[in-house]
């Protein structure tokens, strides 16, 4: 079995909202009538179900865990913004319930308003059935690690929950306009960016229930692994919150497969943290011209996994993350 544990479904109220503010995601209407929506140059429909999961059987994935990716950009703390991120959740967690053997979902939440955040997660969890949640790597510019959102992190701890971090838009972003380097090199450095402060900041120490994914092979964090401890043996100011090396959290951070098919990038992956860490995703409707999806199965085929391994990455590691 695959379950592809990063792969996006956007819900039509949440497009509506965001172009409000940002005039390079739109929903549109192509020749047949059928509404889609355009990002950067790229379109795509607005799928059925129904059409989904045809996709799904074309591409030979069993399930997915549904998210939608740096909805944090631009959810403002305001009613509007929360109610959008309930609409968002009512869509992902119906087509879980209308297909619940091939579709999980993660929540959407409304985090730089904690006090509504922590309620949408209760709803979500509890009431919804939904299975995680994803955030952005920072919530409309604000870091992770900022005092407000401990309350969230507590909660998330205490229910022993999925956190799977998105990149959003990177800080640095004003000198990345140029050749579309936002999502090429910025995102993967965000989330690096992102984990590494989270870490040094305690939260994972403070908060250890709480189960963190990387996508795209965690940006650079596998790379960096020794050069960042450098950092706590060495530096003053760097890592008098945590009790060990960042890397011993490193360690127990997942990783996923998607627009990481570059056999180098998994083997580093692999002798850095092992099978055990590593989920299978496609990033799913990204990539269908350059065939994402089918790369990264490609790229695990081809990866010297034992046959136990190769079932870990594909689909038990991600049965562990998931409630419900």
């Amino acid at each position: 079995m695959k379950i592809d544990l990063h792969c996006h479904y956007f819900a039509e109220e949440f497009i509506t909202y965001r172009q409000k503010m940002d005039s390079r995601f739109q929903l549109i209407t192509d020749a047949q009538g059928r509404k889609g929506w355009s990002f950067r140059g790229s379109a795509f429909p607005l799928l059925t179900p129904e059409e989904r999961l045809a996709e799904m059987d074309s591409m030979g994935v069993d399930v997915e865990v549904l998210s939608m990716p740096s909805t944090n950009d631009v959810l403002g703390p305001d009613p509007e913004g929360i109610a959008v991120a309930r609409a968002c959740n009512d869509v992902l967690a119906g087509m879980a319930k209308t297909y619940p053997e091939r579709f999980k979902s993660l929540a959407v939440i409304p985090l730089e308003n904690v006090d509504a955040a922590i309620k949408e997660l209760g709803r979500a969890i509890d009431e919804l059935g939904m299975n995680g949640v994803c955030i952005g790597s920072n919530i409309r510019g604000k870091v992770l690690n900022s005092p407000e959102f401990m309350p969230f992190y507590e909660e998330m701890d205490r229910r022993g929950l999925t956190l799977v971090l998105h990149p959003g838009e990177p800080a640095g972003k004003e000198v990345m306009g140029e050749f579309n380097l936002i999502p090429l090199v910025g995102y993967p450095f965000e989330t690096t960016l992102a984990a590494v402060r989270m870490t040094f900041s305690g939260i994972f120490e403070k908060y250890p229930n709480m189960k963190l994914v990387l996508p795209h092979l965690g940006g650079a964090l596998p790379y960096l692994f020794h050069r960042i401890d450098y950092g706590y043996t060495e530096k003053p100011g760097t890592g008098e919150l945590i009790s060990k090396p960042p890397s011993e959290f490193f360690k127990h951070f997942y990783y996923d497969t998607a627009i990481a098919y570059h056999q180098p990038m998994l083997k580093c992956s692999y002798d850095t943290v092992g099978a055990d860490q590593i989920v299978f995703g496609t990033d799913h409707p990204f990539g269908l011209k350059t065939g994402f999806a089918a790369k990264s199965i490609d790229a695990i085929e081809k990866f010297p996994f034992t046959p136990e391994e190769r079932e870990k990455v594909y689909c038990t590691n991600t049965q562990k993350l998931l409630v419900n």
